[in-house]
């Protein structure tokens, strides 16, 4: 069983890093996302826009990470990862129902990035309502309206 969307607490900053590279790890290599910024992770997890869904031993399975982005009006979803093996069972889906709970909170629209690489993260997030809204060489932003 799945412990709930929780805001990650502060303490063992330094553990729940290496738990968020070790899911990460397997993305970057295939080149489907970008590296996770300390800096950024630790004001995230300061501002409790970290969440994480863990099994019931503990082991972290997937995480989320977002942020306000003033200037386009949206809470972004910063980083969405499941880890190795445990993909297609629905934590994403969980892990975006927060977030777009977030964005309905604040009444705003839910925003990303994701790597035009990616054609099956593409494809998924379609499906839970995203839209394209603007491509670049490397990557397409889509967003979903609250």
């Amino acid at each position: 069983m799945l412990d709930p969307v929780t805001a990650a607490p502060p303490a063992h900053l330094d553990t729940l890093y290496r738990e968020c590279w070790e899911v990460l790890k397997p993305h970057l290599v295939s080149g489907k996302m970008g590296p996770l910024y300390r800096a950024g992770f630790d004001t995230a997890v300061r501002d409790g826009r970290l969440y994480t869904v863990r099994d019931d031993a503990g082991l972290l399975l997937a995480f989320l990470q977002v942020s306000t982005k003033p200037r386009l009006k949206c809470l972004n979803v910063d980083r969405v990862a499941g880890r190795e093996g445990f993909q297609r069972r629905g934590l994403g889906r969980v892990l975006l129902e927060k977030a777009w709970t977030l964005a309905k909170e604040k009444n705003t629209l839910l925003r990303l990035r994701v790597a035009n690489t990616n054609a099956d993260a593409v494809a998924f997030y379609t499906r839970l309502g995203f839209t394209s809204v603007e491509s670049s060489k490397l990557t397409t932003a889509m967003q979903k309206h609250a």
